[in-house]
C-alpha cells in the first residue's frame, strides 16, 4: 500500500538579502565577455547579517544555571534535530567558461577523495565536461572533456561494475535534429577521476531522459533509474558486474528523479523526484513503492534541488533552491532529515539577487564543510547575435555557500 506524509507548513520569518552582485548577470543573457582560459574569483563578497552582542544563557541554554544543555551547545539560532539552524551569509560566486549550449550539471565524487568534482553536459558541443573544484577557491579547472553526440542529458556517476573506479553513465534520447538516437552510454572509470572515451552502448527505446544510480533493492549493487516517454520511472537492475537487465517500468508519474537519497531506509536508496515546484522523497521496496514523503515548502517554489548531509547524522539532508518569483525568492534552505519521516527546515542561506534564474541549479555539499553549494548556468550569450557561434557560449556557475 502506498502512503503519503505530509510534513506540517512552516512560516518564514522576514529575510534580508545583504548582497550584491558586483557584475550584471542580467535575467537570461550571459553578458560575461572574453572567457578564453579565464577562471573567475568571486563576484560577490559575503557580509554576515548585522547582530548585536548575544544576551546570557537562558534556562536550558548551553551552560545556563540549573538548565540542561542544549542538544545543540551554544546556538544563535533554532536547534532543530540537534542542529543549530542559522541564517548563513551566503555565498561566493565563481563563474568559468563552459561548453557550448551547456544543459545539466551535477556534484559527483570521481576521484575517490577529497572535495566533489563538477559534471556538465553540453548540447552543441556534443560533450560531457568534469572539473575539479577548489575549495579554497574556488576555482573550476577543465579535467577531461568526453565526445558524446548530440543529445545527452543529465549524466550520473557510481561505480557501476564494482572496479572500485566511477564510471559515467549518459541517457541519449535524439538528436538536436529531433532523430531518435535511442541508446544508453557508459563510459568505463579510468581511475583519478578519467573516463575511458569509448563507451559501452546498449540500446533503450523511448528516448531516454536523465539518470540516477541507486541501490534501489538493497544488492550492494548500483541500479540504472531514468524516465522515457513511456515510462516516467524506470529502472534497469544491475547484476553486480555492470550489465543491467531489460528496463523495468515502476511507475509512469511524478517528475523526474533528479538525486539518490542516502541513510534512514536500511541498505536501500530513496530518490528525490522534482513534480513542478515541489519536490518530494520516494522510497521502494522489492519494485514497490512504499513511502512519499512531501517536502513541504509551503508557499515556496522550487528553482533547484539536490541532497547532502548537512548536521552530520549519516542520512543525507534536502536541499532546495527558491525561485525568483518564490515568497522568498532566490534562497537555499536546508530540510534535515532523520529517518524515513522527518523533514525539518532548518538553514536559510540568501543568494545574490537573480542567481536563481539560471538554468538547472543542482544543490549538493562540494567541500565537504556541511554548507550548501550548488551549480547552474548561463547557456546562452544574449548579447551576442542568435546565429553566431557565440551566442551558444554558455558560462558555468559555482555558488560556495558561506557560513
Amino acid at each position: 500500500m502506498t502512503r503519503q506524509l505530509t510534513i506540517s507548513p512552516w512560516t518564514l520569518g522576514t529575510l534580508a538579502l545583504p548582497f550584491a552582485l558586483a557584475t550584471s548577470l542580467g535575467t537570461a543573457c550571459n553578458g560575461t565577455s572574453d572567457l578564453e582560459n579565464k577562471t573567475f574569483e568571486a563576484t560577490s563578497s559575503t557580509t554576515s547579517s548585522a547582530g548585536g552582542t548575544g544576551g546570557a544563557p537562558g534556562t536550558g541554554g548551553a551552560g545556563g544555571s540549573g538548565g540542561a544543555a542544549s542538544p545543540c551547545g551554544e546556538c544563535d539560532g533554532t536547534c532543530v534535530q540537534g542542529h543549530c539552524c542559522r541564517t548563513g551569509s551566503g555565498f561566493l560566486v565563481n563563474a568559468s567558461p563552459g561548453g557550448t549550449e551547456a544543459l545539466t550539471a551535477t556534484f559527483a565524487q570521481l576521484d575517490g577523495k577529497g572535495p566533489l568534482e563538477a559534471v556538465f553536459i553540453n548540447q552543441l558541443g556534443e560533450d560531457v565536461r568534469t572539473y575539479t573544484l577548489d575549495a579554497d577557491g574556488p576555482k573550476a579547472t577543465l579535467l577531461q572533456a568526453l565526445e558524446t553526440g548530440r543529445g545527452p542529458t543529465t549524466p550520473s556517476v557510481g561505480d557501476v561494475d564494482g572496479d572500485g573506479n566511477v564510471d559515467l553513465v549518459v541517457t541519449m534520447g535524439e538528436t538536436i535534429q529531433l532523430e531518435a538516437i535511442d541508446e544508453i552510454r557508459i563510459y568505463k572509470g579510468k581511475g583519478g577521476g578519467l573516463f575511458d572515451g569509448t563507451p559501452s552502448v546498449f540500446p533503450q527505446s523511448g528516448k531516454p531522459m536523465g539518470s540516477i544510480l541507486p541501490d534501489l533493492d538493497g544488492d550492494g549493487d548500483l541500479d540504472l533509474v531514468f524516465g522515457t516517454v513511456d515510462c516516467k520511472f524506470g529502472v534497469r537492475w544491475n547484476d553486480g558486474k555492470g550489465t543491467f537487465g531489460e528496463r523495468v517500468c515502476l511507475e509512469d508519474a511524478g517528475g523526474p528523479s533528479i538525486a539518490v537519497v542516502h541513510g534512514g531506509h536500511g541498505k536501500k536508496d530513496a530518490i528525490l523526484r522534482q513534480d513542478e515546484f515541489s519536490l518530494f522523497i520516494v522510497s521502494w521496496l522489492d519494485g514497490t513503492k512504499v513511502k512519499v514523503t512531501r517536502v513541504d515548502t509551503g508557499t515556496e517554489t522550487v528553482a533547484g534541488g539536490g541532497v547532502a548531509d548537512i548536521d552530520g547524522d549519516g542520512d543525507d539532508d534536502i536541499l532546495v533552491l527558491t525561485k525568483s518569483t518564490s515568497t522568498h525568492p532566490d534562497v537555499v534552505f536546508t530540510y534535515l532529515r532523520t529517518n524515513e519521516t522527518d523533514v525539518a527546515q532548518c538553514d536559510t542561506y540568501p543568494t545574490p539577487p537573480g542567481l536563481s534564474t539560471l538554468a538547472a541549479a543542482r544543490l549538493g555539499d562540494f567541500d565537504g564543510d556541511r554548507i550548501p553549494d550548488w551549480l547552474a548556468m548561463d547557456r546562452f550569450n544574449e548579447d551576442k547575435p542568435a546565429d553566431s557561434p557565440d551566442y551558444f557560449r554558455s558560462v558555468n556557475y559555482l555558488m560556495r555557500g558561506v557560513k
